[in-house]
């Protein structure tokens, strides 16, 4: 019930920026999805002669400088 008179008493601005703050947390979700995804079969295809943490390390290298030089 106090939910309802909350979501009542807001104005029509507010729930526009609420909205739209939704829609950026699931963009940003969803990059990090596709990211993810990405690095997994950039392992696969990129690093798999190396071994494991040969591997490792140049998959978390490459995360670090997309994330140094992304911005």
């Amino acid at each position: 019930m106090q939910d309802t008179q909350t979501l009542s008493s807001l104005s029509k601005e507010q729930k526009e920026v609420a909205a739209l703050l939704s829609i950026g947390t699931f963009l940003e979700f969803f990059d990090l999805m596709l990211y993810i995804h990405m690095a997994v079969l950039t392992k696969r295809i990129i690093f798999s002669p190396m071994t494991t943490i040969q591997q490792l390390f140049f998959l978390h290298l490459s995360f670090a400088l997309l994330m140094f030089f992304g911005q």
